[in-house]
Parts: structure tokens; sequence; C-alpha cells
């Protein structure tokens, strides 16, 4: 009989010993869910980082006039293994009297995970280059942009190569004006009096956008089904005019009353080379676009469209990367809303406190994420969980 108390409780001890009560078990599951929470985090800069980097050292090459190369980079993934670990150590246990000393000894119960995360690297494919950095964009993807509030000056800036304004009026014949937008052109902001093919296309996108302020489209007339149809202003006609096949596989259409533009659309190596050549001008605040665009969180002000700044900076930025032994970085982080500008203070009407720098690298890296291939599109994360 004594043997068989003993050994009871014994066998209470150690259960009560080994398992893990109510308390332990919610702690570690908080503890793994905020593991996993911090580690999404984590890879999401990671990607971001790392995806920005490329861009900008590919805007730096065409600066440069050298050449540019995009390597495709999966998601990445991590398999984490999970080991848990239990041990047992009993003391000496006099089994013979109940009433003597008995000691249990020691439990300990433990886990261990280990993170691995992986990613591939690679030139793209020839037929993933094709479609994703040399294709133009498409019109539906220019009219999202569009409709969706980004900043219609940089847009018409950033992603169009040309602008045809097709103006008809009753008892004439069409007038077709072309605009080509060539950064080789730019310069002092493109005021009035420069004659030449990139300042003219300034000055019509920005008698364009400026006339569009504040304005949404029309939703009263029909235009569904238009081809390559972005938007109509107070059209004067229900449905516009035939345009040829060419111009319907990727341009995008604006209708303002009774003119049409037709915005033929650029690629994404396009825009970078844009960039590029933009970003050959250097000043004090960097090298910056000779061209301006209304200040973030000021519309009153303007700063470059684009800008690169050499050397360790201090705060976030979009896009930072070495380039030929130098640190370069471009879109530091804006975050203001500003009635007026100011002397001091975050609401400076200057290019350091409205950069709209990270509006293009935020551009670029969606063109080039909803264009990625479904082999970039890793499989779902395995958790390996091992018992020693």
């Amino acid at each position: 009989m004594r043997l068989g108390f003993s050994a009871l409780m014994l066998a209470l001890a150690c259960a009560a010993a080994c398992a893990p009560t109510q308390l332990q078990s919610d702690s570690r599951r908080a503890e793994l869910s905020r593991r996993i929470a911090d580690d999404a985090v984590a890879f999401n800069e990671a990607y971001i980082q790392a995806m920005t980097g490329q861009l900008l050292l590919n805007v730096l090459r065409a600066r440069d006039r050298l050449p540019t190369q995009y390597l495709a980079m999966s998601a990445i993934q991590y398999a984490p293994t999970v080991t848990q670990r239990q041990s047992l150590t009993l003391g000496n246990v006099e089994l013979g009297d109940i009433n003597s000393p008995f000691g249990l000894g020691s439990a300990s119960f433990g886990r261990d995970m280990q993170l691995q995360p992986s990613f591939n690297l690679g030139p793209y494919s020839a037929h993933d280059i094709g479609g994703i950095i040399f294709e133009p964009e498409g019109a539906d993807v220019f009219g999202e942009y569009w409709n969706a509030g980004w900043p219609r000056e940089a847009l018409l800036l950033l992603m169009a190569d040309r602008i045809a304004r097709i103006d008809r009026r009753a008892g004439a014949e069409p007038e077709i004006h072309e605009f080509v937008n060539d950064a080789g052109d730019f310069q002092d902001d493109c005021a009035e009096g420069l004659v030449n093919d990139g300042c003219a296309y300034v000055r019509e996108v920005r008698a364009l956008t400026g006339a569009l302020r504040g304005q949404s489209p029309d939703r009263r007339t029909d235009m569904g089904g238009v081809c390559g149809m972005a938007a109509a202003y107070h059209p004067t006609r229900a449905r516009p005019a035939a345009t040829p096949a060419a111009a319907c596989d990727r341009a995008a259409r604006i209708i303002v009353g009774d003119s049409e533009y037709v915005i033929f659309l650029r690629s994404l190596d396009d825009i970078v080379f844009y960039l590029g050549e933009l970003a050959r001008t250097q000043s004090a605040d960097g090298y910056a676009a000779p061209v301006t665009v209304a200040a973030a969180g000021l519309s009153s002000a303007r700063v470059p469209l684009f800008r690169v700044v050499e050397g360790e900076q201090d705060g976030r930025f979009a896009a930072s990367v070495v380039y030929d032994g130098r640190r370069y970085s471009a879109g530091p982080a804006v975050s203001r809303s500003c009635a007026a500008s100011a002397t001091a203070g975050d609401c400076v009407a200057d290019a350091a406190h409205g950069d709209r720098s990270s509006l293009v690298i935020a551009l670029l890296m969606q063109l080039l994420l909803r264009n990625q291939s479904d082999a970039s599109v890793p499989p779902p994360p395995t958790v390996f969980i091992g018992r020693n």
C-alpha cells in the first residue's frame, strides 16, 4: 500500500511539473504571434528597400548613360523550424517509508524557433522583360491613376511620351497639334518664351491640368467601351469620333469639351531613362529636375519633379542605394498639409520639405509590381515542427 501511494504521489507531481499551465500556453501563443507579425513587417521593409534601391540604381545608370539591368526578385518566404524540448530529472525517492522525505527533481519545457528567410534573384526572362520592362503601359493603367487622385501634372510628365491634341470645331476640319515630352529640352522650368519641343509639352500639360483642377470626369455621358478612354470633361458629343486602330492599342484618351487628347504612353524602362535625363542637372539641392510640379502638401509652391541627394542623409527615404562607392537617396518622407507656406518648419516651400520624388518612386514600384510575372510568386510558407 505504501508503495502504491508513493508511486501515485510521484505521478501526480510529475504531471504537475510536466504539463504547461494555461497561462504559459497563452504566453507562448502571444509571443509566437508577435514574432510572426514582426517578421512579416521586417520582410516587407526588406523587400521594398531592395526593389526601390534597384530602381534608383537604374536611374543613376541612365543618368550616366550606362546599361540598365533589372533583376526579378521573388517574394521573401520563410520556413521557420519550431523545436520543442522537454526534460524530467528525478532525485532519490525512498518508497519504503512514506514518512521519509523525498525529492522529485525538476521538469522543464521549452520551444525554439529558427527562422530561415529565402528569396530568389535573377534576370527577367525574354518574355517577362518584354511585358514588364519594355512594353508601354496600357490606357487602363493610366486611367486608374488619373481617376484615383494622383497629381495629374506629374502623371503626364512621367507616363506620357507625347500627346496629340485634336481640336474639332463644327463645320471645320479637325486640327491636330502634337507635343513631344523631351526631357533633354527642359531648362529654366520651361518659362514662357523658351521655344523647343520639351517646353512646349510642359506648357501644354500645365494648361490642361490647370483647366481641370478640382474637376471630376463627367459620369453622365456614355463613354463605356470607347477605345482607350481615361476620362471625359463636358464633352460636346455623346460619343467621341473613331480612333485609328493603332492608337487604340496603348494610347489613352481624355476628352475636354470639343478637344481630344490622345496620350501615347511610356514603358517602365522609358520612364527610368527619362528620370536619368532629369537627374543630370546638379544644384545645391542635389541632382534636381529642371522642371517643377506642385509641392506635396502645399499646392501653391512648386518643387522639382524628381531629386536625388548624395551622401548619408538623416530620416527615411523612398529609395537609397550605393552607386560607384557613394550613397544616393531619393524621396524623403513628407507628411504635411499646409494652408500656406512658412519661413520655418514643415511648411517651408522648398524642395527639401515638399519633395515629390517619393511619389515618383512609388509609381515606378507599383508599375513594376503590377506587371510581375506569376513565376515571382512563391508557394505559401511551411512551418516544420520537431520534438526532441
